[in-house]
């Protein structure tokens, strides 16, 4: 049988689990690795994807602040408040994260989907209610500035594969559908 991956949110953590064989998530004793990110508040994981190495890229969002939440050196470490992106890179056999960390500004941010490249840079899309001036992080990008008032800017984001380099921009005005 092949192998699948699955990512189960809940209001308070979202969980990773890599299970493989013919029991498809029914035997726990066929799972590679099963955990949890999050922190004391809301944590929802939005998009799951592996890259040709095996490491497992998750985004989402979180209300959850560093003092609860697994950061762990990349990305920003810094909670900013109001509801987060988050970004996480998980090792090929599960054991550790390589990097967890936050993006956005002071308003509502959210992340909803993630893709590595063939070098290991992670892309991530999403919206933001955050402008540059509100802490979000602009580096370099398409557009560099919030556009519009009462609706949301989508965002693209990279992430170098060593962390040497975070790049962001914020992108056309978006209504918030969910």
């Amino acid at each position: 049988m092949g192998q699948r991956l699955s990512l189960r949110a809940s209001r308070s953590r979202a969980t990773l689990s890599e299970e493989t064989g013919p029991c498809q998530g029914l035997c726990k004793s066929s799972w590679r690795y099963s955990g949890l990110i999050g922190g004391v508040n809301d944590d929802h994981g939005r998009d799951i994807s592996l890259d040709a190495e095996g490491f497992a890229y998750i985004a989402g969002n979180t209300f959850s602040d560093q003092t609860t939440f697994p950061v762990v050196a990349g990305p920003p470490i810094t909670y900013t408040g109001n509801g987060d992106g988050f970004v996480a890179k998980v090792d090929p056999i599960g054991y550790g994260l390589v990097y967890c960390g936050y993006f956005g500004g002071t308003q509502t941010d959210q992340a909803a989907d993630i893709s590595p490249d063939t070098f290991g840079n992670a892309y991530i899309v999403g919206w933001t209610n955050s402008s540059q001036t509100q802490s979000f992080p602009v580096v370099g990008g398409p557009d560099l500035t919030r556009n519009g008032t009462g609706t949301s800017d989508a965002f693209v984001v990279k992430i170098a594969a060593y962390l040497d380099s975070i790049l962001s921009a914020h992108g056309a005005d978006v209504q918030v559908l969910d």
